[in-house]
This record gives structure tokens, sequence and C-alpha cells, in this order.
């Protein structure tokens, strides 16, 4: 099987095309979502909102649904079964908990390859397409929300059942377009013509109370809790992976492990 060194991966390809789907791609998703039938719509929700991978989702079980704080699941790509558990919103627990399920218990009798078609039926419904309109690409969008809403690194790698941090902290270093309404705080106000095509394309927002100034401080504050916050887990694991010994000089991992 072919390796692939941690540091390596990354969350684009050669060609720099991202492999994950933005907020706004899966927001599309989960609204084609909604027009398939309650048992691919519900599959659909459970990768999407937990970043599982389809084998992991197809071997749910109702017993591993608790409608008070969410799905257990089988880790499958380690030498031996790890179980984590993965919060939902209480409208998606309520609404597993309601389908009908086999003799086995399992919520879905199906093949992997008929999974990846639902998936892929709603990809192309929202009119999503390229790397990352894949159940791989709702997986790592999973891991940028987290890493952009600055969930501890441990946790996000509980979540999403990596076995080393090293996977998980390439969703810490790389936020993508997400950092974009970040990054307006820095950029430089363009010429009255420049500024007057921007506005015309991307007209402000309706200012909260308080005002623009308010409002830019408030981002400002969250910007720089957000990198504190980065800084601190990133400096702790680094750290952390220092003593590890590491056999034969490097670590490395299967290609398929994220």
């Amino acid at each position: 099987m072919a390796q692939q060194a941690a540091g390596d991966w990354q969350v684009y390809d050669a060609a720099g095309q991202r492999k994950y789907l933005n907020e706004a791609e899966v927001l599309r998703f989960l609204s084609a979502a909604d027009r398939l039938p309650d048992s691919r719509r519900l599959l659909c929700y459970v990768v999407a909102y937990t970043g599982c991978r389809i084998s992991e989702a197809l071997a749910l079980t109702r017993p591993q649904i608790d409608p008070a704080e969410g799905v257990v699941l089988a880790t499958l790509k380690r030498r031996r079964t790890v179980h984590r558990r993965v919060p939902l919103p209480p409208f998606l627990l309520q609404q597993l908990r309601a389908m009908p399920v086999g003799d086995d218990g399992r919520l879905w009798h199906v093949h992997r390859a008929t999974a990846w078609r639902f998936i892929a039926q709603a990809m192309a419904q929202a009119g999503i397409s390229g790397r990352m309109a894949t159940i791989r690409g709702l997986r790592h969008a999973f891991g940028v929300r987290c890493a952009t809403r600055a969930v501890p690194p441990s946790l996000i790698q509980r979540w999403m059942g990596h076995a080393s941090l090293r996977m998980t902290m390439v969703y810490i270093d790389a936020m993508g377009s997400e950092e974009r309404a970040f990054a307006r705080l820095v950029w430089w106000t363009a010429g009255p013509r420049e500024a007057a095509h921007t506005m015309a394309i991307h007209p402000p927002p309706p200012h909260a109370a308080g005002g623009k100034g308010q409002q830019r401080r408030q981002m400002q504050h969250d910007l720089d809790a957000l990198r504190r916050e980065n800084d601190r887990y990133r400096q702790a694991i680094h750290g952390f992976l220092a003593n590890v010994p590491l056999s034969g000089g490097a670590l490395t991992v299967s290609a398929g492990v994220c």
C-alpha cells in the first residue's frame, strides 16, 4: 500500500485545488439532500455532521445512537476497532432514532458503492463538481470547519478518528478561503474606481447595533482570540510530537488514513 508522510498531506491537490467543500457548498449539498428519500437524506446528514468515513456511517446501529449525546462510531481504519462519540444536534438524533432498522439494528443496508451514488446524486443536484465533490470532501469540510471554530485539536482528532495528531494539525494550519472574513481586516482600501466596483459586486452587509466600528473591533477581537488559541495548541502539540520517538526517522501513515 502506498505510504505518505503525514507532514506532506494537504487539503489541496497537486494543482492547488482544494479537496474540501467550503461552507456555502456544504449548505447547498444539505439542501439538495433534503430532496432525497429520508434514508438517503439522513445518510448525507450523518456524513456531513460527523466527518465520518462512509463505512463508519453504514456500520451505525440503533444502540449506537444516544438521544442525549450523539452517535458512537466505530473507527475502522485501525488495526483494532476503536469507538468514538461524536455529538449531533437534537433534530438529527431524533430523526435517526425514528428510522426503521433490520434485525441486526443497522440503519442502512446498502453497499458502499450505492452510498457513494447517494452522495454523488446530492452533489450533482447542488451543482458541486471537482475534487471536493466526494464523501472525502465532506470529511475534510468537517475538519476545516472545526479548525476555523477553534475546536481543540485533541477533540478534532477524537471526532474524526485520527490515529495521529499530525493529521489533525493539517486542518489547523490550512484555513483556505475560510479566512477571507478575517483577511479583509488587513487588506488596503482600494482607490475610488476599484472601491466602487467592489461595492457593486459585494455590497456590505447591514451593520449591527453599535455601528461599523464596533463590528470591526469585534472581528479583530475574535481573530486575536483564534490566533492565540491556535498558537497555544500548536506549541503544545509540537512540543509533544518532538518527544515522540519516530521509527526510522520519519512517521508514515496510510494514504487513505485521513
